[in-house]
């Protein structure tokens, strides 16, 4: 398989809109996030790298340990893609027909790969990597509703799930609402300050006890949705030409990497009770939101730093990369090398160590579990004698039955064996 045929099925976009740059854009945010917890397995020290030629040392702590924010560009992102095809839809489609096409599209393109990583999951659960959930718990991680529960998630990187979920439950109304208004971001701009007005509210209301069921849900994060969204509509009506794209992508880098500085130095945000911690998240998205937008354009930057083969490849494979890689962290964990390693080698040979086995399951997943549903996704006609291909979406909620009544076995089987 060529390179060109393996992004054929990738450009098949219901927008009509493919960019190879935005591609990259994901591959930086799955980097950024799994370069953190790779990090943090190995004791979280400094980091140094030598300037070539010269004997001064540069220290990038502070940039990884900002990783979390790689989640942000991604919520940024999803709100740019996902309001294109809205933006650009035929008018002769009628609301609901349209939102249940995107919501049919979104259940192929985020449930198959997520539920077979918790099929995987219960094996290694049962080999002691961690706590099995009860069947109950298992029906609330497949339904993507944990969050309203307070239950944690089943690793720590699928707390975004949910979010992007409830995200896609409203987007076609907020569409619908945005189009109905005379300016078509009114609607999110509004939703912007309204994110940083119930940040305020709930961390100052001593008898809202269960503040992470906002903070670390979709009302939590609708500044940043708001934002992509917001990108999507001066990308298609206001695109930027290859210079002014160079000149904001490069600001928006530059301006990044000072706000990190600037926020690494006011320590614990939330403990502190600190202001910032009220807007912080809507400056993250406003800086992502300008290099998403600045990327869509045909700057020779953007080609190079996003358009490149290497971030085109990774970022195709972001969403299994996402949802591997703690699986693998972990158990890399599990086995207690991490502390046969000396500090100064550590995170190098944790790297080393775990990031081939990441990208190969990644890659595998996206082979055998994606790509299978994307051609799904393209095809609703599919007279295939398949019922995968046919019947998609009663497939998936079999699957789900399946998953809680397996875990209600493996239930069984962990007591019988303790």
């Amino acid at each position: 398989m060529t390179f060109k045929n393996f992004l054929k099925l990738e450009k098949k976009t219901s927008s009509g809109l493919y960019l190879d740059n935005l591609t990259g854009i994901r591959a930086l945010a799955v980097l950024w996030v799994l370069i953190l917890h790779t990090w943090a397995i190995t004791g979280s020290g400094s980091v140094d790298f030598n300037i070539p030629f010269t004997t001064y040392e540069i220290g990038v702590a502070r940039v990884i340990r900002m990783g979390e924010w790689g989640v942000d560009i991604f919520f940024v992102l999803s709100g740019f893609l996902l309001t294109t095809p809205f933006l650009r839809a035929r008018k002769n489609v009628s609301f609901i027909e349209g939102t249940l096409d995107f919501y049919r599209r979104r259940a192929l393109r985020l449930l198959p790969a997520y539920y077979s990583a918790i099929l995987a999951l219960i094996y290694f659960l049962l080999y002691g990597l961690g706590k099995l959930p009860t069947p109950a718990e298992m029906l609330q991680h497949v339904l993507l509703a944990n969050t309203w529960f307070e239950t944690p998630p089943l690793r720590g990187a699928f707390w975004s799930l949910p979010v992007e979920a409830l995200f896609y439950v409203f987007l076609p109304f907020l569409i619908f609402a945005a189009s109905r208004c005379k300016s078509f971001h009114t609607v999110f701009i509004f939703l912007i300050f309204l994110t940083i007005a119930l940040r305020f509210i709930v961390i100052n209301t001593p008898t809202i006890q269960s503040k992470g069921i906002f903070l670390f849900s979709f009302f939590g994060r609708m500044d940043q949705f708001s934002l992509g969204a917001i990108a999507a509509y001066f990308c298609i009506k206001h695109p930027a030409s290859p210079g002014k794209g160079s000149i904001i992508l490069m600001a928006s880098i530059i301006g990044m990497l000072i706000f990190i500085s600037f926020i690494g130095r006011r320590g614990n945000l939330f403990e502190n009770r600190d202001y910032f911690y009220y807007f912080f998240q809507t400056i993250v998205g406003i800086i992502s939101a300008a290099m998403i937008y600045g990327a869509a354009s045909h700057s020779k930057i953007a080609r190079i730093l996003f358009g490149n083969r290497v971030m085109i490849f990774i970022g195709t494979i972001s969403y299994s990369i996402y949802l591997w890689h703690t699986i693998i962290l972990d158990i890399f964990v599990m086995t207690n090398l991490p502390h046969g390693l000396t500090p100064d080698n550590k995170l190098v040979a944790t790297i080393l160590y775990t990031w081939p086995p990441i990208l190969i399951a990644s890659f595998l997943s996206y082979l055998f579990i994606e790509r299978p549903f994307l051609k799904v996704r393209h095809e609703p006609e599919n007279n295939s004698a398949s019922f995968i291909s046919r019947r998609p979406i009663i497939f998936l909620s079999l699957s789900a039955i399946a998953l809680v009544a397996l875990t209600y076995a493996s239930q069984a089987i962990y007591q019988i064996n303790h």
